[in-house]
């Protein structure tokens, strides 16, 4: 934890062994690892009297601070700073690192909702990619609120959610693989909806508030019972895989697998992403398979997205990891992977989303095939 003095922090610990001086440092050393070069050590010096002194919100922060230096630059060493618990709301505190990271993966939790709008709206048009009938229920307002403001995003979603329900179909109906494990599974509903060939087992992890509503929204629309799934409430920033690994649940390592992590990573951090791929493919045998979807590193720049990221961040969502190496993110753990671009997925579909942030080669859908087991 922290420890603060009345004038000035002094050997603040952002991680365990990295002691740094002052906010300025901060800035300095945080700068690099996040690749945002654009924002100078300055910017955080000319924070730091308003830092010690002021409770403004970040907004406010950054337009005292863009009287000289640039606005987007401000706000985002702002939005840096609260990201490694130096200030929180614009005021000066202490969080420790993992309790930061547990408030945003409950954050995510809503995001699910927009989805379910994205994908009630697509159900409803006569030319659809697919038919999810409880979309609209598992929405709810705060979900069609979201999306009303933001239809470019529409189709994008639409067009992931039919990849990867082509994705799945295709794992498991060559016969090989006959266990799926669906990663912040949301409120779609393809353990009941998709045609799972016999013999089939569903797994689906996710946070418990998330779990329980779509089971809770399924069985009072009359889909009582999935006996071929199992739902089990987890934090996949933290421990997870004991979870999956519980004999009662028939999950076996030992065969092969298909892995869904849709709309998942980009809201993580890239040590959270390296360690769940790591868990992964520690469960998975060869002939497994996995789907991911991605976002170009340069997506993240604010630069590039400026306003779309700070909503992200002020919805309590952002977006975090991005890689313009999508392969290779795969392929050093013994997958064999294959990349289809969102330009690509539209041309298949019959689909443009050509005004949203997801849109073209920025926006990436991975596919995997396990070639070696390591274990």
């Amino acid at each position: 934890m922290a420890t603060m003095t009345d004038d000035r922090q002094k050997g603040l610990q952002i991680f365990p062994g990295s002691e740094l001086e002052t906010v300025a440092d901060i800035g300095i050393w945080i700068t690099s690892p996040e690749g945002v070069r654009f924002v100078p050590g300055f910017i955080y010096t000319a924070l730091l009297p308003f830092l010690r002194e002021s409770r403004l919100k970040g907004d406010e922060l950054a337009a005292l601070v863009s009287k000289e230096h640039c606005y987007a630059a401000a706000y985002h060493a702002i939005a840096i700073l609260e990201r490694v618990g130096v200030i929180s709301a614009g005021k000066q505190s202490a969080i420790e690192p993992h309790a930061l990271a547990r408030s945003h993966v409950e954050c995510l939790a809503g995001t699910a909702n927009w989805v379910a709008a994205a994908r009630a709206q697509e159900s409803r048009r006569p030319d659809r990619l697919f038919d999810d009938p409880l979309a609209g229920q598992l929405a709810g307002e705060g979900g069609f609120g979201w999306i009303a403001k933001r239809a470019h995003w529409v189709d994008g979603l639409a067009i992931r959610t039919r990849f990867f329900d082509d994705f799945l179909r295709d794992a498991t109906r060559s016969g090989a693989i006959r266990q799926v494990v669906s990663l912040a599974s949301g409120l779609d509903i393809r353990a009941w909806c998709l045609d799972w060939p016999e013999g089939v087992r569903i797994l689906e992890l996710d946070r418990q508030v998330v779990l329980a509503k779509k089971l809770h929204t399924a069985d009072t629309a009359g889909y009582r019972g999935c006996p071929h799934a199992t739902f089990i409430s987890a934090d996949l920033t933290a421990g997870w895989t004991h979870l999956l690994l519980d004999e009662r649940l028939g999950f076996d390592p030992a065969e092969p697998t298909a892995w869904l992590l849709e709309g998942l990573l980009v809201y993580l951090e890239r040590h959270h992403v390296e360690r769940l791929l790591d868990d992964v493919a520690e469960l998975s045998t060869t002939g497994s398979r996995l789907g991911i979807d991605l976002v170009s590193g340069s997506v993240l720049d604010p630069r590039r997205n400026f306003l779309w990221l700070k909503e992200l961040r002020e919805q309590g969502c952002p977006w975090r990891f991005g890689t313009d190496e999508p392969a290779a993110l795969l392929e050093c753990q013994g997958w064999d992977a294959s990349v289809v671009a969102l330009e690509e997925a539209e041309r298949r579909y019959g689909r443009s989303s050509s005004d949203s942030p997801m849109q073209g080669s920025y926006y990436r859908f991975v596919t995997a095939y396990r070639k070696r087991c390591d274990r």
